[in-house]
């Protein structure tokens, strides 16, 4: 395999290089770290799925924020803290919500869910609880949980 004629470029004018808009030292630039960071977010995640749109999320923010990056600092601790806190934040939000559907279920559907069943954990919502509990929330937060705008408390 030929080495390309940018490898010999560090981070720092591979970074500056794409903020002026060349694609290819971007693209270097992910190939340098995409297995790397999509290792450590599988592991921290334990899905690698989602780690690779993890990834490819932090490497978007790495492309748009590229003309703000300081050349003179080391790129690969900038680039990891965006993907860790891109990481941290999907798992709280993983976390978050298993807790309010443990929340919302009846018991007796939380003993099917068990079984891996995952009709039971739809079926054992109790849906008029979970509409009191969404009507408590701030409209920011009672978004998040709405799936589309056809929800309304006409239709409930």
């Amino acid at each position: 395999m030929c080495p390309e004629p940018d490898e010999g470029r560090t981070d720092g004018e591979l970074v500056a290089a794409s903020a002026r808009g060349d694609d290819a030292a971007f693209a270097l630039l992910v190939r340098r770290y995409v297995r790397q960071a999509t290792l450590l977010v599988a592991q921290y995640l334990g899905v690698r799925d989602e780690a690779e749109d993890i990834v490819q999320d932090a490497l978007m923010i790495v492309h748009r924020d590229a003309r703000r990056f300081d050349a003179n600092r080391p790129f690969q601790p900038w680039f990891f803290a965006i993907v860790r806190r891109l990481a941290e934040n999907r798992r709280s939000r993983k976390m978050r919500r298993a807790r309010l559907m443990r929340l919302w279920i009846r018991p007796h559907a939380e003993e099917a869910t068990s079984a891996g069943t995952e009709s039971a954990l739809v079926t054992g919502l109790d849906a008029a609880a979970a509409i009191r509990a969404m009507h408590t929330l701030s409209p920011m937060q009672r978004a998040c949980f709405e799936l589309d705008g056809r929800h309304s408390e006409a239709r409930h």
